[in-house]
């Protein structure tokens, strides 16, 4: 059976302090790991592959009602196109 690694939704603005949708200090322990699994993986000639999503202005992640809950409007923004 051949791997892969999936990278999923490692973002600037999920990653880094500052960042919109900063997730917290626990990503500069995670983001270590990450790197030394692409190095891992690259090594090994194992495919790559980053999934990510995407927002249009006023999406509703962002707008709606579930964006109150889930992000401080202190933190939240407007995606770019």
């Amino acid at each position: 059976m051949k791997r892969a690694l999936v990278v999923i939704d490692m973002i600037e603005d999920f990653a880094h302090e500052g960042g919109a949708l900063y997730c917290g200090p626990s990503m500069g322990r995670i983001i270590p790991v990450i790197e030394r699994e692409l190095e891992r993986a690259r090594g090994a000639g194992e495919p790559v592959i980053y999934l990510t999503d995407n927002h249009v202005p006023d999406d509703a992640e962002f707008t709606g009602p579930r964006a109150r809950r889930s992000f401080p409007s202190s933190r939240r923004r407007r995606p770019t196109t």
